[in-house]
């Protein structure tokens, strides 16, 4: 499946696939401290008299600017510095 994301910025988009269909949308507000990016799913309708379409936050990741970032998903926290090794001066 190909995504097609509406912004280059990957933290604030919305991801559809090659039909136009939303699928996924990230959000990370501004604001100073730790940054979360929340990833959503979208679930359908649950009928014709429905006519919203529903997120469900799939993934959030709490980003640090010191030590390793946190991955939240299915209630269970990561460490990213076990499975994104640090490279380069910046260590990103």
């Amino acid at each position: 499946m190909r995504l097609i994301l509406s912004s280059e910025g990957v933290r604030n988009t919305i991801m559809t696939n090659e039909n136009g269909q939303v699928l996924y949308k990230t959000s990370a507000p501004f604001h100073f401290g730790a940054r979360t990016t929340t990833l959503y799913k979208v679930i359908p309708n649950a009928g014709p008299d429905d006519m919203r379409d529903h997120l469900e936050v799939i993934r959030e990741i709490e980003w640090h600017l010191t030590g390793s970032s946190v991955m939240r998903l299915h209630g269970q926290e990561m460490m990213t510095d076990t499975f994104i090794p640090r490279h380069g001066i910046r260590g990103r």
